[in-house]
């Protein structure tokens, strides 16, 4: 009985190999990852700078929505001081 078991079990595990990586798999090296730049950032309300790491892409995304936020609250400010600033405007 056990050599019956034994060959049922050698039958169904002899099916059984190891994954092998296709010639697409192997000929692709692994994505290389991208250098992290660091950045100090002062903040308020501490003597101790902050330390800030991301890659080069993500920093100038970064840049270019403070950027944007920036010249859009200076927009603002000027449409508003040249209202107020405006005679004719003014009742």
């Amino acid at each position: 009985m056990r050599l019956v078991i034994s060959l049922a079990m050698l039958a169904a595990f002899s099916g059984i190999s190891s994954p092998s990586l296709s010639a697409e798999d192997q000929a692709q090296p692994a994505p290389k990852e991208e250098k992290k730049v660091c950045r100090r950032e002062e903040v308020s309300g501490s003597i101790v700078p902050k330390r800030t790491c991301h890659t080069k892409a993500e920093w100038e995304a970064i840049d270019k929505a403070v950027d944007a936020y920036t010249n859009g609250a200076i927009d603002r400010r000027r449409h508003a001081q040249g209202s107020h600033n405006d005679p004719s405007l003014t009742p």
